[in-house]
């Protein structure tokens, strides 16, 4: 049939999940970098708090990655994921820690004291304040 395209119909082909690439969950890229950061794979760990941030923006994933940054040297970033981590949940103490950790870094001293001041008048049983 000249100029006329014949219908037809093909049966449905199923994808190989061998084959398919699967999409980590936030949490599988979490631990990945927890894993990474055990090894002092900073870089690695970045890249996998990243992709958990991209799969679901929790701020958890921000406080792994402040560290992560904090460890390879990237204070001003390690700094920005802190303040983010604060602005989804501005009371909690480990985020507040992540900043001040930051913050010293910077040596950013007095804003760091008293951050920790304010965290152990709210937490009085927060160590990581203790130590700085």
């Amino acid at each position: 049939v000249h100029g006329i395209l014949k219908m037809v119909d093909y049966p449905k082909m199923e994808l190989n999940p061998e084959l398919t690439p699967s999409k980590k969950t936030a949490e599988e890229y979490k631990a990945e970098g927890n894993e990474f950061m055990k090894i002092a794979e900073n870089e690695k760990a970045i890249e996998s708090y990243t992709k958990a941030i991209e799969v679901d923006n929790k701020p958890i994933y921000y406080s792994n990655r402040s560290v992560a940054y904090l460890s390879a040297g990237f204070s001003r970033k390690a700094l920005n994921d802190a303040c983010m981590c604060l602005s989804q949940d501005p009371n909690n103490p480990k985020f507040q820690f992540r900043k001040a950790a930051a913050l010293c870094a910077l040596h950013q001293l007095e804003e760091a004291k008293e951050l920790c001041q304010k965290v152990l008048a709210a937490n009085p049983q927060t160590a990581q304040a203790k130590m700085l």
